[in-house]
């Protein structure tokens, strides 16, 4: 039975990441004119505890080419000297309790004057045609919403693993964007939103985590259009193991609290909602854990453990798989294996060419130690920790 769910899983593993390949290496590196529009921004900076970074992520929107524009920092509650160095950068401050990024965004939202409102976290950094970037799409009026492309500050062995996400991400979105296929993906660190898009939904929505991912779906089954632009832009991401895990839980489960609100999406963008698909963890994993442990006992009998262990913790695995093919004999589940960690590895290798550098193309040769295992094990563990939080719809952070 097992077998079974592998081969479909590494069928469409294989499929999906053939056509994401294909996307990525035939995307044209275009962002267009940036200076076709120059609506009022008002930029947003929902800041908790942020005293190390604040000062940062305001001065590279201060330092900004962008000339109408208004900056509003929202403290929410912190307990460190946040608000005072903002302040000091002579910058509008809005205090308020410890109440969250959506409600602090809500704060802020009636203070903003701007047509176009932009939400920036106060770990975020960006170039300095940043927002010329980010805005330029707007020109069509049909586009309501455009989500910036961002990299992780590289800080430890995890931030580098998650460099390799965030640039495969970064180019199928664009790519996608690029051929008019919408993504239901999105980068909440830099976005920006018409605002007649928060005022038609009342606001950014306080009721589930994720407000970012929510406002994009809402927009897409709503028809409007909506775009990623290319943008050189540093966030900081988790350098634990527990906040990555518990990033992650709290992603995919803002994933099946949206498909609640828009059940519909599951349908419209299945390439897209694979990647943080619950199904993806509690059916593929178990199936993948029990062909990894199926051969153990007997490379420990002849001496191959490493050779075992590195072909499913490193790249080396399909290029070995390809050698020795006509050893194994050519099978569905071979040639879809094969297929499938190809693959990946041209779109990993492409997207961390196009955004990264020389570490991440180390780290990538490991990456499977990561992706195919760890990831996995937090998919598999979705459900149950949805079905468990079910009561707690929001996160303060």
């Amino acid at each position: 039975m097992l077998e079974a769910v592998l081969i479909v899983f590494m069928l469409i593993h294989s499929a999906i990441f053939v056509f994401w390949s294909y996307l990525v290496l035939s995307r044209r590196n275009s962002n267009g004119d940036h200076s076709r529009t120059m609506p009022k921004v008002s930029i947003l900076i929902p800041a908790y505890n942020e005293e190390k970074r604040i000062g940062e992520a305001v001065k590279s929107v201060l330092d900004s080419n962008y000339p109408n524009l208004e900056v509003i920092v929202v403290d929410d509650g912190s307990e460190d000297r946040t608000a005072e160095i903002a302040e000091g950068l002579g910058v509008r401050v809005i205090r308020t309790a410890h109440v969250g990024k959506a409600k602090a965004l809500n704060k802020a939202l009636k203070y903003a004057s701007g047509e176009v409102i932009v939400v920036l976290d106060a770990d975020t950094v960006v170039e300095r045609d940043g927002l010329k970037k980010l805005i330029a799409p707007f020109s069509d009026r049909k586009v309501m919403l455009v989500v910036g492309t961002l990299m992780p500050k590289k800080r430890g062995i995890l931030s580098y693993f998650q460099r390799i996400e965030y640039a495969v991400m970064s180019e199928l979105l664009l790519s996608h964007t690029q051929r008019r296929m919408p993504l239901p993906t999105v980068f909440g660190a830099f976005i920006a939103i018409r605002r007649e898009l928060l005022e038609e939904i009342g606001g950014f929505p306080e009721d589930i985590p994720g407000e970012d991912a929510y406002l994009l779906v809402y927009a897409l089954e709503k028809g409007y259009n909506v775009k990623s632009v290319d943008i050189n832009a540093e966030t900081e991401v988790p350098t634990t193991l527990r906040g990555l895990i518990e990033q992650r839980l709290r992603w995919s489960k803002t994933g099946i609290l949206i498909l609640q609100h828009f059940p519909n999406a599951l349908f419209r963008y299945p390439t897209a909602l694979y990647i943080y698909w619950p199904l993806y963890g509690l059916i593929g994993y178990p199936a993948l854990l029990n062909q990894f442990l199926k051969y153990i006992s007997w490379h420990i009998q002849q001496g191959t453990l490493q050779l075992y262990l590195s072909t499913w913790f490193t790249y080396l695995g399909p290029i070995y798989s390809l050698y020795m093919l006509p050893v194994w004999g050519i099978n569905i589940l071979t040639v879809a294996g094969i297929a499938a960690g190809l693959s990946s590895l041209v779109l990993l290798f492409v997207s961390i060419k196009r955004r990264g550098d020389w570490k991440d193309l180390v780290t990538l040769f490991f990456f499977p130690v990561y992706g195919t295992f760890f990831l996995s094990t937090i998919l598999f563990l979705t459900i149950p920790y949805t079905i468990l939080t079910w009561e707690k719809r929001t996160f303060i952070k």
